[in-house]
């Protein structure tokens, strides 16, 4: 019988460390693939951005002292979205087949534990894992083709030039307060496959996707009407006006703080419809 009827910390260690025993294949699998994946658009991309560089500027590949990797920090953050929504689809795999299914309803903790453990995995520890083969896969790139191509000077990515740039390694340059609208944007866009993964455990990515082009279709078609029934007001809404609004570093802050407190409220609402279900799955 469980005493501690939200949380234990031993139990939720405990509860960890079966899950990431038991499905270390499966993360080592998502993570190769995620590693391959990387490489393959890493020399796409990177190729095509250094060609058309050269071609561009007329520079001459040995006479490359700088390279510019923005490409490179935007396909971080691309990757991220997409790597990061798929591995918030399968959070409740488990919830796939009635064996599984019935598997983990029997383990000896709450429904929070459950739903934390697998959130931490998928969410938090996918963020680690994530980085570190970012990187590697940069480190194979730059490699792989500085022996293939010795006369350029290629350089690996430094992330920490998201935010600056200099007269020898070009960077985004992107604010702080921009950067963090874009991870709560992030998280929020994780939320929702997160929500997505718990209200439909079999073929969740794709239905979540479809969903969420769904409800932007209906969002971008109530602006028109928006503004057909306010611009006799003086109230119109268009992107000059979103832009002029968020111009300001507090607005953007605070901007990234809502957003993140909506990626709050998907998790919250996942985690009580996996609580109703477990409660309707136990009674079948």
């Amino acid at each position: 019988m469980i005493r501690d009827t939200f949380f234990s910390g031993s139990r939720f260690m405990n509860l960890l460390w079966k899950e990431v025993k038991e499905n270390w294949k499966t993360y080592v699998i998502f993570t190769a693939t995620m590693f391959g994946i990387m490489i393959i658009i890493h020399f796409l991309f990177e190729t095509s951005v250094i060609a058309t560089h050269n071609s561009m500027n007329g520079i001459d590949q040995a006479s490359l002292s700088h390279y510019d990797r923005t490409g490179s920090m935007i396909l971080f953050i691309c990757l991220l979205f997409v790597f990061g929504s798929s591995s918030a689809s399968a959070i409740m795999d488990k919830m796939k087949t009635k064996t599984g299914r019935t598997a983990f309803l029997l383990l000896p903790a709450t429904s929070f534990e459950k739903f934390f453990t697998r959130w931490l995995i998928y969410t938090i520890a996918f963020l680690i894992i994530y980085y570190i083969i970012f990187v590697l896969a940069d480190y194979a790139f730059v490699a792989i083709y500085s022996w293939y191509h010795p006369d350029y000077d290629i350089v690996v990515t430094d992330l920490r030039y998201i935010f600056k740039s200099s007269d020898t390694y070009y960077g985004m340059g992107m604010p702080y307060s921009m950067f963090a609208i874009l991870i709560a944007v992030y998280f929020y866009v994780q939320s929702f496959f997160v929500l997505g993964g718990t209200v439909c455990p079999k073929k969740s990515f794709l239905r979540t996707f479809v969903a969420g082009l769904v409800l932007l279709f209906i969002y971008l078609s109530t602006i028109p009407v928006y503004n057909k029934f306010l611009m006799p007001f003086g109230a119109k809404m268009d992107g000059q006006i979103i832009a002029d609004f968020i111009n300001n570093t507090c607005r953007q802050y605070l901007l990234g703080i809502v957003i993140f407190l909506m990626a709050l409220l998907n998790w919250i609402i996942a985690y009580y419809r996996f609580k109703e279900s477990e409660i309707i799955h136990r009674l079948l």
